[in-house]
């Protein structure tokens, strides 16, 4: 397997990484293009979702229908009517925006043979127990931002490819 690591970038700076796995036969090329089309399905599921937001005029409806929300001139089939066409407008609404709330990570699962690093079984496996010492400040890994400084082949030096 391919170890593949998109870099983040926005606004000129390092934001974090994403590590994939690819199969060994599988060329750069190929990878970058997955890569490009996750990248862009992200993108537009983010952008329907933030127009999705400001176009929402409905505010959420009630749960379960509540005749008490309701003008007195309607029947109780005309204001239940209504709420099932707010629920709906509503529900239609809320989908396109929790659409763009995943994460790149799981676009590339989603829309490319390439499997984050994490859905692949490890070869070897070990566990450390740090046991109880709260308080201690214990630095498990590389969760830090700082733990992450750009590679070489940045695109601050140039030498490496934008998607």
């Amino acid at each position: 397997m391919k170890l593949v690591v998109v870099q983040h970038i926005q606004c000129g700076e390092w934001n974090s990484r994403s590590i994939f796995v690819a199969p060994d036969e599988m060329p750069d090329q190929e990878i970058k293009d997955h890569l490009k089309k996750a990248r862009n399905a992200y993108q537009a599921a983010v952008d329907e979702g933030v127009k999705a937001r400001r176009e929402c005029t409905i505010p959420r409806p009630s749960y379960h229908f509540d005749a008490r929300g309701y003008p007195d001139t309607m029947t109780i089939a005309e204001a239940r009517t209504k709420w099932e066409e707010d629920k709906a407008a509503f529900d239609k609404w809320e989908r396109a925006s929790y659409v763009g709330q995943h994460s790149f990570d799981h676009f590339v699962s989603e829309v490319t043979p390439l499997k984050s690093y994490w859905q692949v079984d490890a070869d070897v496996e070990y566990h450390a127990d740090w046991a109880h010492q709260h308080g201690a400040g214990l630095k498990y890994g590389n969760e830090e931002k700082a733990a992450y400084p750009l590679n070489p082949e940045s695109p601050e030096t140039g030498e490496a490819e934008l998607l």
